[in-house]
């Protein structure tokens, strides 16, 4: 190689543009050797397609390449609340507590039955007394009262207000059956259609004449348009006082109901009492009744009042003292007299006019004022007597009577 050639080596003979690397001709790697055609006689097999075992192919392929999504099972949907059902069961159980409770109280529990407890009748109760006239239900009721049959009259229709009936007992009706004699009942309406009837009667020997209203039912059947009528107790000033009632213990300002009768009030105390005045009698059912009885000294309590002053004051004057305790006829403390010597003398009956009352504020408190004369007489400490002079002295006295006893009075002197 000169002059920055290279230098090849010459070619190999026969070659004909070939790559001079290649050994010759006869060498099946050369590419000088020409690829040579089948020959013409020879047909090259074609391809056999088997398209059953293609199919086979296919399908298991398929089988196996084919996404199938998972079967998901679905959510179950929450159940609602039965709330119908467990109304319809709450229900159930109510009834079933409450029917036991009623076979209980009605059947099984003990009773204790106080015979002088009645029933309030309603419009609808099996006991309503009804009549088919005006004079006939009148007549009813009236007889009821004087046989003292008490629960019979009240069915004769509603109650004239809403007070007690503490005096409507069988037993305390008795009393007041007793204090009233009712007799002598006397229908003087003639009117079959009237709804005010006119009626006389008798409680004792007085004689009393009242107007009756009536209801006309739907039936065409009559009854009261009341059978009681309130009546209301009050003593101003003596509230601590006890009210009792045809011998029932009432309270003051309390509305009781009642029926036509006699109703006596006393205090159940030897020393204080209602005056007779205080009766009250129940004649008509129309109006409410208010009384306010005012009570006085008892003979009983005037003595135990006078006596127990008397006692008191005879102590007082008997004291040798210059103020004796709780003494209507004491002296100067600081005097200077020997207090053994006082001598009091009365000179007078104090008592003589004396008018003892119970006091308008407190009718349990009794008092009178008294004028006290009397003598008295004493030694001086220095030396000296005082002969006896008059003194008088005007005083009130009171003691309250609340009390069982005599010896349980006990008096106040004010000067």
């Amino acid at each position: 190689m000169t002059g920055g050639q290279r230098d090849w080596p010459p070619a190999m003979p026969g070659a004909q543009g070939s790559d001079p690397r290649v050994a010759g001709d006869d060498d099946p790697r050369s590419t000088a050797t020409p690829v040579r055609p089948p020959p013409h006689d020879v047909v090259p097999e074609a391809p056999r397609f088997d398209a059953a075992g293609m199919r086979s192919v296919l399908t298991r392929a398929s089988d196996q390449s084919r996404f199938t999504a998972p079967e998901i099972e679905e959510e179950r949907a929450a159940r609602p609340v039965p709330f119908r059902a467990l109304t319809f069961a709450f229900i159930a159980i109510a009834l079933t507590g409450i029917l036991i409770g009623f076979g209980y109280v009605t059947f099984l529990r003990p009773r204790q039955i106080d015979p002088n407890v009645i029933a309030k009748p309603t419009s609808t109760a099996s006991n309503q007394v009804r009549a088919e006239t005006p004079q006939q239900i009148v007549s009813q009721y009236f007889a009821a009262l004087e046989e003292g049959d008490i629960e019979r009259a009240l069915a004769m229709g509603p109650r004239g207000g809403n007070g007690s009936e503490r005096l409507l007992t069988r037993a305390d009706f008795t009393a007041t059956r007793e204090r009233s004699n009712l007799n002598g009942v006397e229908i003087l309406t003639r009117e079959t259609d009237a709804t005010r009837v006119h009626v006389r009667y008798r409680l004792g020997e007085r004689s009393f004449d009242t107007m009756i209203s009536l209801n006309l039912l739907d039936t065409g059947e009559y009854q009261l348009e009341r059978t009681t009528v309130p009546i209301q107790f009050d003593v101003p000033g003596g509230e601590d006082l006890p009210l009792i009632v045809n011998g029932v213990s009432l309270d003051q300002g309390k509305p009781y109901e009642a029926v036509p009768g006699v109703y006596e009030l006393t205090t159940g105390l030897p020393f204080i009492g209602y005056p007779d005045t205080s009766t009250i009698t129940v004649i008509s059912l129309d109006d409410e009744q208010k009384a306010s009885p005012v009570p006085q000294l008892t003979a009983a309590g005037l003595d135990a009042f006078l006596g127990a002053a008397g006692h008191s004051l005879d102590a007082c004057l008997a004291a040798p003292l210059k103020a004796p305790p709780n003494c209507p006829v004491g002296m100067d403390r600081d005097a200077a007299i020997d207090e053994s010597s006082i001598r009091r003398v009365l000179d007078n009956d104090p008592w003589a006019a004396a008018r003892p009352s119970l006091t308008a504020s407190h009718q349990t408190i009794v008092e009178v004022t008294v004028t006290i004369r009397y003598k008295l007489s004493y030694a001086w400490l220095a030396g000296g007597v005082q002969t006896p002079g008059l003194e008088e002295k005007v005083a009130t006295v009171s003691a309250n009577l609340l009390v069982a006893r005599a010896d349980q009075v006990t008096v106040t002197w004010e000067r």
